[in-house]
């Protein structure tokens, strides 16, 4: 492992002030350390063995898209609010890297989703890639949206609410989580739809196979109320009655380096503040 590629959000002051120790570090060391702009992202991850991530989760679920089908490391340092994905602390970056660039590193393929919307409107499907997840919502305060579900072409569920979320096990402890889905492990393959403010008592979380064909066939209330496809919380495309979203694995992974110091459910302790 010897070129290396740092990535940062311009207008996170710490991690600004934080990348040039790590180039420094590296180059000491005789690595090939870059700095790589935002928008060079997906031509640059073909050209190093491993990018370091100076921010938070949203971070690492922006580059993940960029680079979904290449196979270079992530490792992310954590400059953001929850760290579920960014792993490493600051103060341990240096420990880190050393046992990554001797080839101790513990990483673990993180399965992606494929979304893309069948509209009667649009003749040109754009595939999008989602680390966390593919969410069907109402946009803004309107009325209920209806969401029919068909899970490899068989029906599911019709439901009435706020939308829907199809989720990785990564993005369980996300958006899914907060709308009462399971905490499913990411070293696992299965894909979680969760309701969304669901107006009915008897609609629940459902895990499915990672290999499912799931379709989300909207219905808006009146003309004019509008609803989208967001991907990662940070895409989105507006969909309209009759749109189809089609969601199934994707072909690529993303692979994430662990903290060699924490493992998933300390973790997990600590961001849900569980003691004892």
């Amino acid at each position: 492992m010897q070129k290396i590629g740092v990535v940062f959000y311009p207008d996170n002051d710490k991690a600004k002030s934080f990348l040039t120790k790590v180039l420094d570090w590296l180059v000491k060391r005789q690595m090939d350390a870059r700095q790589i702009p935002l928008d060079k992202i997906r031509e640059s991850a073909k050209e190093v063995d491993l990018l370091v991530i100076l921010g938070g989760d949203g971070l690492i679920l922006y580059v993940s898209r960029l680079i979904a089908g290449s196979a270079v490391p992530v490792v992310g340092v954590n400059f953001g609010k929850f760290g579920f994905l960014s792993e490493i602390r600051e103060e341990e970056i240096f420990e880190e890297l050393n046992q990554i660039i001797a080839g101790e590193m513990k990483s673990v393929d993180r399965m992606m989703l494929s979304a893309s919307c069948r509209s009667s409107l649009k003749k040109d499907q754009h595939r999008y890639y989602a680390l966390n997840d593919v969410v069907v919502s109402r946009e803004g305060l309107t009325r209920m949206l209806q969401c029919d579900i068909d899970v490899n072409g068989v029906f599911y569920s019709r439901l009435y609410g706020d939308g829907v979320i199809i989720s990785t096990p990564t993005g369980s402890t996300a958006y899914s989580l907060a709308a009462g889905g399971p905490i499913i492990d990411p070293q696992m393959e299965a894909i979680i739809i969760t309701p969304i403010c669901t107006h009915s008592l008897t609609v629940r979380p459902i895990v499915l196979p990672a290999d499912s064909k799931i379709s989300v066939r909207v219905t808006v209330d009146r003309s004019g109320d509008k609803s989208l496809m967001v991907i990662d919380g940070q895409e989105r495309q507006e969909v309209t009655t009759g749109d189809v979203i089609e969601v199934t694995q994707a072909s690529t992974k993303i692979k994430l380096i662990n903290s060699s110091k924490r493992d998933y459910f300390q973790i997990l302790r600590e961001k849900f503040k569980v003691t004892g």
